[in-house]
């Protein structure tokens, strides 16, 4: 026959995910569950009163919108010095255009001895110095764009970090209206409504009821033999489904070894967390052998 090599264990049923919920800030908690509830997931299950990130929120929204009028006053002054720096430009342009008439006309007239020679050079000087000064102020035209462009870009900067502050603080405040993150049932309760909780408090534990494992306590004697990936058969309510060792625990407690197991296929249904349940552990199998 076969020889099945066995281990008959009790054990538990266990949330395989049992998340815990936790204060983000110093505040004042009101839960909006209580033990034993379902829940689905992004349901509001508790909220937080904290007044300091209230008031940093509407600070840095404050801030926020100072930047961003400072921003759009920096834009209005930036086409401004543009078109001063091109209205200085242009008049430079023009005075040369004009000087360059001038001395056209004085070099026409410059061989018949109409003018001076005196005024033909004077004329010549006037041009130059008006071919320079255009010159130099279309340059400075674009130092000028360059430098209300740079300005504008710093302005600009300095709104967009504000923004991310600001949104860090909306984070956080929106963080205050605690979500389920699974759908599940209410757990463990670990404050009273209307209590005054510090920072990174534990609140209260979700179990989620779709993804249940089971929890075997193994004598330690077994523990050499044992393997994952491991058959296990779990009896509950007198129904037999199977299931593979996931997990064994490295410690030893009271002469025993904790392992999970996880069911294969679906889930049985009607299950509870902290049910007790019997399982028996394939070791191993040996077919045709004398008995």
């Amino acid at each position: 026959g076969t020889l099945v090599r066995d281990v008959a264990v009790n054990g538990r049923m266990v949330a395989a995910i049992s998340p815990t919920l936790y204060s983000t800030a110093s505040s004042t908690v009101t839960l909006k569950v209580k033990a034993g509830d379902m829940v689905k997931k992004g349901d509001i299950v508790a909220e937080l009163e904290s007044p300091d990130l209230t008031s940093l929120l509407k600070r840095e929204q404050a801030n926020y919108d100072q930047l961003e009028a400072e921003v759009a006053r920096q834009k209005i002054l930036a086409r401004k010095q543009k078109l001063i720096a091109r209205r200085d430009a242009d008049q430079a342009e023009i005075e040369r255009i004009t000087a360059a008439r001038t001395y056209e006309r004085f070099e026409k007239a410059g061989p018949s001895g109409v003018i001076s020679k005196i005024d033909y050079m004077r004329a010549q000087d006037a041009l130059k110095t008006a071919e320079i000064r255009a010159k130099h102020a279309e340059a400075a035209t674009g130092l000028e764009n360059e430098d209300v462009d740079l300005n504008l870009k710093t302005k600009s900067a300095q709104l967009e970090q504000q923004r991310l502050v600001r949104d860090d603080a909306k984070r956080k405040v929106d963080e205050l209206k605690l979500k389920a993150p699974v759908d599940g049932m209410v757990g463990t309760l670990s404050v009273a409504n209307r209590s005054v909780v510090a920072a990174n408090t534990a609140l209260m534990t979700l179990v989620d009821l779709s993804q249940l494992e089971v929890e075997l306590e193994i004598p330690e004697t077994y523990v050499a033999d044992l393997g994952l990936g491991m058959t296990a058969e779990i009896t509950i309510n007198g129904v037999t489904t199977k299931g593979k060792l996931s997990a064994l625990s490295p410690e030893v407690v009271k002469n025993q070894v904790l392992a999970r197991v996880r069911f294969e296929g679906t889930q049985p249904s009607g299950l509870r967390q902290s049910q007790r349940v019997s399982a028996r552990l394939l070791i191993e199998e040996k077919p045709n052998v004398l008995m």
